[in-house]
Parts: C-alpha cells; sequence; structure tokens
C-alpha cells in the first residue's frame, strides 16, 4: 500500500467519521463527562470517577455533590479515616455491578488465613454510606 501524501491525508483525515462511543449519546448520557475525586485512607489514595455514575449507584454522594448545603464546591470528597482497599472494590462494584471473587491464602505451620480483600472493610464502608438497602 503506498504512501499518502500529507495533503492526501489532511483530506481523507477530514472525512473521518468520530469514534462510536464520543458519538453514541445513550452512553455518554450514562456516564456523563465530569469527574470526581475521592482521597481515601492515611495515605491519600485517589479514586477518579464518572460523578453521574458514582451519584446514580451511591446516593450518599448524590446528596454529596448535588446539595449547595454540604459546602462542597469542588467534585472532591475525603475519607481520611477509611480503607482504600474497601473503597478499591467498592468502585469495582460502581463499574462492573458485582464484586470480586473473594479468595483466602492459607498459610503453612500457622492458624492464619487472610483473605484476598476485607469483606468487613467493605461492609464498615457500606454502612458508613447508607448502602445496606443495597446490594455492594
Amino acid at each position: 500500500m503506498p504512501l499518502k501524501s500529507p495533503q492526501e491525508r489532511e483530506h481523507s483525515e477530514a472525512k473521518m467519521e468520530p469514534p462510536i462511543f464520543g458519538a453514541n449519546e445513550e452512553c455518554s448520557g450514562f456516564l456523563g463527562s465530569e469527574i470526581v475525586e475521592l482521597i481515601v485512607g492515611k495515605y491519600e489514595e485517589r479514586f477518579l470517577i464518572e460523578k453521574k455514575l458514582l451519584c446514580r449507584r451511591i446516593p450518599y454522594f448524590r446528596t454529596i455533590f448535588t446539595s449547595k448545603d454540604t459546602g462542597t464546591l469542588e467534585n472532591t470528597d475525603r475519607f481520611p479515616d477509611d480503607d482504600s482497599g474497601a473503597f478499591s472494590i467498592l468502585m469495582e462494584w460502581i463499574y462492573d455491578d458485582k464484586l470480586p471473587k473473594l479468595g483466602a491464602i492459607f498459610y503453612d505451620g500457622a492458624n492464619e488465613i487472610q483473605f484476598t480483600w476485607q469483606p468487613v472493610s467493605l461492609y464498615c464502608l457500606a454502612e458508613k454510606l447508607h448502602l445496606h438497602s443495597s446490594r455492594p
């Protein structure tokens, strides 16, 4: 296939259609374009997520990011006392509508089991965010 001249490339690029995802109003309406930042834990791990999706899945955030009385001027919220691992699992649930499989690691010679993620931490976070009637 012969290479195109700069003029031919410019002309053919101008005729290109926009990407399907960008042109799909249904998808862009579902996700939205505004991003919020959640800063979690003592090490301030940052989570970026679509505001519309977050507010749709977790009513607590709808209150925080849409209420004028909360004093939240920016699209940022902090959770310094919470577990960033639990937030990571919660973000996965928001996008995938399911929790990851819970695996266990058994240590030889010790009566210890370590889980791949902490269900108790997730439960506490869900309670804090008033998700007890949802299904994280």
